[in-house]
């Protein structure tokens, strides 16, 4: 996929959520049940005393800092979010947390300074062509400190037969990409179904830049499967 075509794609997203952005923010409040085995991980490196330094990529509407928040202490959070309303609602929301606006797939080379953590929560399956994927992917061990932690998901929206009948297979782009709509909305959004064998090129490019995988799990939703979970820890 050429870079004009994969910037078109990231810019009809962010139009998509521009559009629907308090509506979709109503939608998303609460936590995940992922979350909870997370935070175990967490509270286990803040076990040294050390002031964890938190990375959210995609932070969205900053419910993550508030289930931070709520469950431990002693963290300094950033959020980087690219929609002005849902970065304007985390800032009113969370005043002691730290929010800033920045396209995270097409400008996450600027991140320039390391983290304890980073998470990364309902955005990998918006990352368009396969080469760009790969090359985001592969940034982020830059954005570690050593014995940090890499937290990402990847939706799987397969388990829900909701999402099955709505998805439309995208066919002027790649293999497993799709369109998808928001409610009666007319707007459309991209996503991209992962295969077990992406996943795993994917895993193993992460482990040669001395990513260790130190969890891997699926949960959240009905089925309490539609999301997976990656937990890695970078080692010396």
């Amino acid at each position: 996929m050429k870079r004009n075509k994969i910037q078109d794609i990231i810019n009809l997203d962010n139009v998509f959520y521009e559009k629907i952005a308090q509506e979709f923010s109503v939608t998303r409040q609460g936590s995940w049940n992922g979350w909870k085995k997370v935070i175990k991980v967490i509270k286990h490196k803040l076990e040294n005393g050390e002031k964890m330094q938190v990375l959210d990529i995609g932070s969205g509407n900053g419910r993550f800092f508030k289930f931070l928040q709520e469950n431990i202490n002693g963290f300094e959070y950033t959020g980087l979010e690219i929609n002005e309303y849902l970065i304007t609602e985390s800032r009113q929301n969370y005043p002691t947390a730290k929010f800033e606006k920045l396209d995270v797939l097409s400008e996450i080379n600027k991140i320039n300074k390391k983290y304890d953590a980073v998470v990364i929560f309902g955005l990998t399956h918006h990352i368009p062509g396969k080469i760009f994927r790969k090359q985001w992917f592969s940034f982020l061990a830059r954005l570690l400190k050593n014995d940090g932690l890499l937290i990402f998901t990847i939706w799987r929206f397969s388990e829900d037969k909701r999402f099955i009948s709505r998805a439309k297979v995208a066919e002027d782009l790649e293999q497993n990409d799709y369109y998808y709509d928001w409610a009666n909305s007319k707007h459309k959004r991209y996503f991209h179904k992962y295969s077990e064998m992406e996943l795993e090129t994917l895993i193993e490019k992460l482990q040669l830049q001395n990513l260790k995988l130190i969890d891997k799990f699926d949960c959240d939703g009905k089925t309490n499967r539609l999301n997976r979970y990656y937990i890695f820890k970078k080692i010396t």
